[in-house]
């Protein structure tokens, strides 16, 4: 009789938990959801799950001059946006903006980029700064809570490809983010953004445009990048030395996703669009009508 008690009050506080629960704290951090690029959130993003309908019709709030809209939006804590866009007035001028989006669709602070072209999505991390690679060598980290300036690098060399996202590893390198560019892939400190290591590709024509993804695969952390010179690299996330690599037939600058199984799923210019098990082997590839530019 306790135990059925017992039960029945667990499957009572269960239902309550589910009821009550707080749905305002849901993220979408980066590129792709998450370090293996999957897309797929398992919570409810900006739509409360309860009633299967946004908190604010966002299109009709947000009215904000964004000439150009060249990357995706962030959702932050209590569903915060946070927009990066450009306009155009003689010269470009890239704007960083945070948007409630649950009780009016407000701006809550916004930061300019003077003369600097924002293309590559932001990237949330976990201590709430706002990693924005601008124009082509620069980046810049924001706190996410009041739009203040932490750092800001200009790097000698040619660093964030138009195409290539910044990500974080969910794992002891958390501090670490990692971005393509010219022909190299960068791990970077988003404490005050000293390159840590870099890997250059042995083609000087191998522009990474594609977005690192990363996976957990025998006991060792590894990021993975295609390049325009046909091959997706396998590196190690702690010091970027390479475990293997596989080329295609074509350029690479779709960026790879990553199954639960750590197996690696990308297109590439061949016509083809390949899945690769986590040794580097190829599992299947499937042909395709035309290139794929993207995952």
């Amino acid at each position: 009789m306790d135990c059925r008690i017992s039960v029945i009050k667990l499957f009572i506080l269960f239902y309550l938990v589910v009821l009550f629960i707080d749905y305002s704290h849901q993220k979408w951090p980066m590129f792709g959801y998450d370090s293996r690029r999957t897309g797929a959130n398992p919570t409810s993003g900006i739509f409360d799950p309860r009633t299967n309908s946004s908190a604010v019709n966002f299109e009709e709030k947000a009215n904000y001059k964004s000439s150009q809209i060249l990357s995706s939006p962030l959702i932050g804590e209590r569903n915060i946006i946070y927009l990066s866009h450009n306009e155009y007035i003689g010269e470009y001028n890239g704007y960083v903006t945070a948007i409630s989006s649950i009780e009016t669709g407000a701006k809550i602070w916004e930061v300019t980029l003077k003369g600097q072209l924002i293309q590559s999505t932001p990237i949330l991390m976990p201590s709430g700064r706002i990693i924005v690679p601008a124009g082509d060598r620069n980046i810049t980290a924001f706190n996410s809570t009041n739009g203040q300036l932490i750092w800001w690098k200009d790097y000698p060399i040619t660093l964030s490809a138009p195409c290539s996202m910044p990500l974080y590893p969910t794992n002891n390198f958390s501090h670490y983010f990692f971005l393509g560019g010219a022909n190299s892939l960068y791990a970077i400190s988003e404490i005050d953004g000293t390159i840590i290591w870099n890997f250059t590709s042995s083609n000087p024509n191998g522009t990474i445009n594609s977005s690192p993804s990363i996976s957990l695969s025998n006991n060792e952390w590894v990021v993975y990048v295609g390049s325009a010179d046909t091959h997706l690299y396998a590196l190690t996330v702690r010091d970027g030395a390479q475990i293997w690599n596989f080329s295609s037939g074509g350029v690479i600058n779709s960026s790879p996703s990553i199954d639960e199984k750590g197996n690696i799923y990308f297109g590439s210019y061949d016509n083809y669009t390949y899945s690769i098990s986590p040794n580097g082997s190829v599992n299947w590839r499937f042909k395709n009508s035309g290139v794929t530019r993207a995952t």
